[in-house]
């Protein structure tokens, strides 16, 4: 039975979530061991519980109680790596808790594992916990540590420690066996006994009389060394490994570091290094890498592309036609069998080699397809074209969508001045996107609907396209690619404004179709829109934008989700952020007239919960990192919008916004931008006339505003409108929001 204490503690680890409840699968472990960041629903639980073990410990609770209460019951390994992380973290009155964990070779591999997955992962704040480095250390370096720092009697024990995890490899090597109905004797060490080698070498760091001690330019390091043949058997798997990490620091580069708000530059030596690096990986590929060799090529190759033809950078012959040869390769291969149209697999090879194609078209390119022309028999402009068609045609239509970012390198270049324009071929690529963008009638034989392969010209079959019959995904890359050419003034410029507003009415009947569900969750589909909207609105040509806003005047949450999707693009680009502070006024009366003529804001009862959407969206918000699959963001997210610059609209807005929970959230949102005085000042009556008329769905379905009028009290009391404050308070606590009720008279 448990004592008092051990209850008490154990109702103090509870108290913080339901996290031991979860059952998390082998990748869980480096979730809560390390501090990788990932998508488990109990990472906050976890995380609050280790804060709380944290402090146990420093309060003198013993160690080995709270192990004891951990495990209790435990049949995941997320709890098993928190509770080594906890005891290497507190290593020094844990050293002899952690023997039953080291003599079992799953611990070990999910401690390499961890280790290797976090070289290529982003990873969390681990500031919350006691001695965060702790969390880098291998399981190694934690047994090396526990060697030097024992006594003799300690020495014997961490080296039978050893023995019995070597023992614990053998019998699971033969229960594998067994399971899989193999008639072998006994065990023994060949090469097929990896984990039996594996578990030597790491038994070598739990024998004293195994470890070396050399100088470094940093001091004294100090390594295991297995036995001899140990060394020999595992000397390729060593190679191996080296060639994994390669593959995955070439991954960091490349993928992990340029997402940064400020990313390392690459230089041109490290460029032309990493290319013959990659070349190598192709070459001999790692077995052990998480990441396809083709995959890490790819992003290597089209960032030396974008350097060479982008940004100057000299590269040599030999390196820039590798890095060519590199994606003209991906480029004209199958297309993955495994996908289907919403594949996500940002780093893949094709998505590289979709973005770095159309470079290979630019006049500064010449140079280098003449180089390559030297290597080949076929023309290398040829082979550019026929890559970029074969993409337009993958099944993904994030292949699709890299590609038409790519193209936009090659609308902002003037039309060549002999022989055919290399814009042209863009339109070919961009076009090609869509030959397959409508579905089949149905084949009352089979019962299904195939896809049609359209002629062109596309126009016309798009515009007399039924709306079911519109694939919704095949329609991005299109826009995405036809709004930015169409403002270019090039050769392709007329009929890009043109088909653009063939798929654009296409999008809109094909979204308004659907009675129920949501075809674009995720509001993929309506940000491609937004930007070439934005695009078009640039030259002030802003019609294309109302019209699209005609469209879903009885659709509020299509109407909602357009104007979210213009402020999201608002923030990525200088260009866009101009376009929508001028447009923006006019945005909001537009909407607005549109309810005041009686247009009703629900279309279907599916969406009746998202009624004020329309509305509410008018106010602009930080958009944040979730909504969007498919963000084009360089650096931070630009703040296009100045509070007091639309005063006058928001002052028209309120008359519609009034009792509205989301938009009282929408509308503390937009005044934080201001400093805390301007907040009070301005905001404070905006938010009485929304409150105050109606304050009880205010204070059952606002988020925000609680927390809001507690941070302005001691600037709202100093001023005039502190009788203001005090109202909206004493009218929220009295319809029901407890939050307040401290400070209510």
């Amino acid at each position: 039975m448990r004592s008092d204490k051990e209850r008490r503690y154990e109702h103090e680890l509870s108290i913080t979530g339901e996290a031991r409840s979860y059952v998390g699968d082998e990748h869980a472990w480096r979730w809560y061991r390390g501090n990788a960041v990932g998508p488990y629903p109990c990472v906050s639980a976890l995380q609050a519980l280790e804060a709380e073990c944290d402090r146990l410990i420093q309060a003198d609770v013993p160690t080995a109680t709270l192990v004891s209460i951990l495990l209790d019951g435990c049949e995941n390994l997320a709890m098993v790596g928190l509770t080594v992380s906890l005891l290497v973290r507190h290593l020094e009155v844990a050293d002899r808790l952690l023997d039953p964990f080291i003599v079992e070779p799953t611990i070990w591999l999910q401690e390499s594992a961890r280790a290797t997955e976090e070289a290529s992962l982003l990873t969390a704040n681990s500031n919350h916990v006691v001695s965060p480095e702790r969390r880098t250390w291998t399981l190694n370096s934690v047994a090396m540590l526990m060697v030097l720092r024992a006594d003799a009697d300690r020495v014997s024990d961490l080296r039978a420690l050893g023995e019995t995890l070597i023992d614990n490899a053998r019998q699971r090597v033969e229960a594998d066996r067994l399971a899989r109905d193999t008639d072998v004797g006994p065990p023994t060490e060949t090469a097929d006994d990896e984990l039996v080698l594996q578990a030597r070498a790491w038994a070598s760091s739990l024998d004293r009389n195994s470890l070396k001690a050399q100088r470094t330019q940093d001091g004294i390091a100090i390594e295991a060394t297995p036995p001899p043949d140990v060394a020999e058997a595992l000397q390729d798997k060593s190679e191996d490994l080296e060639r994994a990490q390669a593959a995955i620091g070439l991954f960091v580069r490349y993928h992990i570091e340029p997402t940064k708000e400020t990313p390392e530059p690459v230089d041109r030596d490290e460029l032309i290094a990493d290319i013959a690096t990659a070349l190598g990986l192709l070459e001999n590929p790692p077995p052990f890498a998480p990441h396809n060799p083709w995959d890490v090529a790819a992003l290597v190759a089209s960032a030396a592309l974008e350097a060479h033809l982008l940004d100057g950078i000299d590269l040599p012959d030999d390196t820039i036609r590798v890095a060519l040869e590199i994606i003209l390769h991906i480029g004209d291969a199958s297309p993955r069998q495994e996908e289907y149209d919403g594949t996500f697999y940002e780093y893949g090879a094709d998505r590289s080699a979709a973005r770095a194609v159309p470079l290979a078209l630019l006049t500064t390119a010449a140079p280098l397809r003449a180089l390559c022309d030297e290597d080949g028999q076929q023309s290398t402009s040829e082979r550019v074209a026929r890559a970029a068609i074969n993409l337009a045609r993958a099944s993904s239509y994030e292949v699709r969508l890299f590609l038409a970012r790519g193209l936009d390198h090659l609308w902002a270049e003037p039309c060549a001045q002999h022989g055919p324009c290399h814009h042209e071929v863009g339109w070919r690529t961009a076009t090609e996107t869509i030959r397959d963008c409508l579905r089949a009638p149905w084949d009352p034989e089979t019962g299904h609907r195939g896809v049609l392969t359209l002629n062109e010209p596309f126009s016309d079959a798009i515009a007399d396209a039924s709306a079911d019959s519109i694939i919704l995904s095949r329609l991005d890359g299109a826009i995405r690619a036809l709004a930015p050419a169409a403002m270019a003034s090039i050769c392709v410029s007329t009929q890009a404004r043109e088909l653009l507003r063939v798929l654009l009415a296409a999008q809109r009947r094909a979204l308004l179709e659907y009675e129920h569900g949501d075809p674009d969750d995720r509001e993929s589909h309506t940000l491609v829109t937004a930007r070439a909207l934005l695009t078009l609105a640039e030259d002030h040509q802003e019609d294309a934008l109302f019209e699209h806003i005609n469209a879903y005047a009885e659709d509020s949450n299509l109407q909602g989700k357009t104007l979210t999707s213009l402020s999201a693009a608002a923030e990525e680009t200088p260009d866009r952020a101009a376009t929508a502070r001028r447009i923006w006024p006019k945005v909001v009366h537009h909407v607005l007239d549109l309810r005041a003529s009686g247009y009703k804001p629900v279309r279907n009862s599916h969406f009746s919960y998202l009624g004020d959407r329309g509305v509410a969206d008018l106010i602009p918000n930080p958009v944040g990192e979730l909504p969007y699959l498919y963000r084009e963001l360089h650096g931070k997210p630009i703040h296009w919008w100045n509070p007091l610059e639309l005063r006058p609209e928001v002052e028209v807005w309120l008359q519609s916004a009034i009792g509205s929970a989301m938009c009282v959230d929408r509308l503390v949102a937009f005044i934080r931008r201001m400093e805390l005085s301007d907040q009070v000042r301005v905001g404070l009556p905006w938010l009485a006339t929304l409150v105050l008329p109606d304050p009880a769905p205010i204070a059952r379905g606002a988020y925000t505003l609680a927390t809001w009028l507690t941070e302005t009290r001691s600037v709202a009391v100093d001023t005039e409108l502190w009788s203001t404050w005090q109202q909206i308070v004493d009218a929220l606590v009295v319809a029901g929001d407890s939050r307040l009720a401290r400070y209510s008279d």
